[in-house]
């Protein structure tokens, strides 16, 4: 999602101070914190909170770890486009203070999840789209 947001004046100063906001979301495992990542293409750097595939894996270690990781950034761009095709509005320069993005986001996230929860189809007709 990262370059989604970048050449918005607002992410890019904001850019620097990610890892600050992700080590408040740490969750733990056997006594190990584990901070949340996130997945990015081979275009970014590596940074301590951003995972990105090896640009040539040099062994079969590496080979599956850019494997494993494919196939999991897959399942979240999946993800991702599930929730764009229900809430069609995502896709497009969203018009609302920047004070409610954060709120109207999260709204279609929950009530996303809500419609996967119980089975509810994506439309795939645009007849509603102008009234999203």
């Amino acid at each position: 999602m990262m370059h989604m947001f970048s050449s918005l004046p607002y992410f890019s100063r904001e850019c620097s101070r990610v890892h600050l906001f992700l080590e408040t979301l740490c969750s733990g495992y056997a006594g190990v914190s584990i901070p949340p990542l996130i997945l990015g293409n081979g275009a970014y750097p590596l940074c301590k909170w951003l995972m990105k595939p090896y640009d040539v894996p040099k062994n079969e270690v590496e080979k599956h770890y850019n494997k494993i990781f494919n196939r999991s950034r897959n399942i979240v761009e999946r993800a991702f486009g599930r929730l764009k095709a229900r809430f069609r509005r995502l896709s497009v320069r969203m018009e609302a203070h920047i004070q409610n993005v954060n709120s109207i986001i999260a709204s279609a996230v929950i009530l996303h999840n809500i419609c996967e929860r119980k089975n509810h189809e994506i439309l795939d007709d645009d007849t509603n789209l102008k009234t999203q």
